[in-house]
């Protein structure tokens, strides 16, 4: 009776070893990165769709993973230059909604073709992460027009904890007024220290540059500001005045359009050198 007892205890845990290797395997498979013990007690996760799957079966992989962790902190998702469907992304953002106390969340979907439709979907979770101390969305590339702008406009609205901010927007047909709903709605965003911003294709450029002077007049701590713009500006006295006030700014890189831009921004900021790293460049 020992020795059966004994082969039956070897046959279950060959059993659960098997179970626990598939697990793990699948992980593998799916490339999520991290340790794979207490899953569901992960505060820190990062995921990306791997060339083995389709972008739809990733997207509803990390739903379904995101909906089993339970105290995350920290996110980094990567579905860039993948085609998602929406129906399949709006389960991913219903899953972030599980998750309203991330304190770092990283969002890589650049050329996912997310339009006004995923923007409106991502939003719904962002505004409920009121405890977000840096955010980074790479939304390059995906159609988002004035009311996808809007909607994302209104989300970082309530991130009033920010210390880090890094949007990219560029290459997507923003206008005036969804260029200006994004940058507006950070007015509340007084606590960033490094600021990364990349827009186009919103026409009023010394509007838009304008409204950046007051909101980097809001944010004096400022240490890392990073602009990566189109500026046919012909006034940048407010923007200048703006940035004599940051007494703790380290870097300040402005990436422009045209070599024109990039001249005449140069020539406006000379006298700025107190600012040891300010680079000015094209982006074309």
């Amino acid at each position: 009776m020992g020795q059966s007892y004994s082969n039956y205890s070897n046959e279950k845990n060959s059993k659960n070893t098997q179970t626990q290797n598939k697990i793990l395997q699948d992980l593998i498979d799916s490339q999520q990165i991290n340790e794979t013990k207490d899953f569901e007690d992960k505060t820190n996760y990062t995921y990306f769709i791997g060339l083995k799957e389709s972008s739809d079966e990733g997207c509803m992989n990390l739903a379904k993973n995101l909906l089993q962790i339970k105290q995350l902190q920290v996110l980094a998702i990567d579905i860039s230059q993948r085609l998602i469907g929406l129906s399949n992304f709006q389960a991913l953002t219903n899953s972030l909604c599980h998750h309203p106390f991330l304190q770092e969340l990283y969002l890589y979907a650049s050329d996912s073709f997310i339009q006004n439709e995923g923007a409106k979907y991502l939003a719904i979770p962002l505004s409920q992460m009121n405890k977000l101390i840096k955010l980074v969305l790479e939304l390059n590339s995906n159609q988002i027009g004035q009311f996808g702008a809007k909607k994302i406009g209104f989300a970082l609205s309530q991130k009033t904890e920010l210390t880090y901010l890094y949007l990219g927007l560029d290459c997507n047909g923003l206008d005036y007024q969804g260029a200006y709903a994004v940058l507006s709605s950070l007015k509340d965003s007084t606590k960033l220290e490094t600021l990364i911003l990349k827009m186009s294709n919103y026409k009023e450029d010394q509007k838009i540059f304008d409204c950046l002077a007051q909101l980097i007049e809001l944010n004096p701590q400022l240490q890392q500001l990073v602009l990566c713009m189109s500026l046919y500006v012909y006034n940048v006295q407010n923007f200048k005045q703006a940035i004599t006030k940051l007494k703790k700014l380290k870097v300040l890189k402005i990436f422009t359009e045209t070599r024109q831009q990039s001249r005449f921004i140069k020539q406006q900021l000379t006298s700025l050198n107190k600012i040891k790293y300010l680079v000015t460049k094209t982006i074309r």
